[in-house]
């Protein structure tokens, strides 16, 4: 009977500990992430593709991406980035040349507006998905 008793109360705490316990969810750190970029179109048609490198630096919370140069998609652009729960914001201070050469450019190929993410481990992915494009980045951190 005192062994039910102790098994039963052991039991109690471990279950309280185990409730109680939350993880936060994780957040990207400092690093380098290689990876690549997807504008896909009505969730399988991809028209447009790059490799892209994106470096974080959290202690003044800034960036730069480096885009694919072969097919320009993304743009290489650099600036600042927000975290809030679930998203990321980055705001591009870079000049981008591209932009102002050509109307028909799409301006979302440059990180200046708010993402959606998921980070596990070094696994980064964030996305925008706008009506029936979404705009994609898979990297690694290495």
């Amino acid at each position: 009977m005192k062994l039910k008793i102790l098994f039963g109360t052991l039991f109690a705490v471990i279950l309280v500990f185990a409730s109680c316990k939350k993880d936060e969810p994780l957040t990207p750190t400092n690093g380098i992430y290689r990876g690549v970029f997807s504008r896909i179109y009505n969730g399988s048609d991809t028209i447009g593709a790059g490799v892209v490198h994106l470096a974080l630096n959290e202690v003044d919370s800034t960036f730069i991406l480096g885009g694919d140069t072969s097919s320009n998609a993304p743009y290489s652009c650099s600036g600042f980035f927000k975290l809030q729960p679930g998203t990321i914001e980055f705001i591009n201070t870079a000049f981008v040349a591209e932009l102002i050469a050509d109307d028909a450019v799409d301006s979302l190929y440059i990180l200046d507006t708010v993402f959606q993410y998921e980070f596990l481990d070094t696994g980064f992915y964030f996305h925008l998905d706008l009506d029936t494009v979404s705009y994609d980045y898979n990297l690694t951190r290495f």
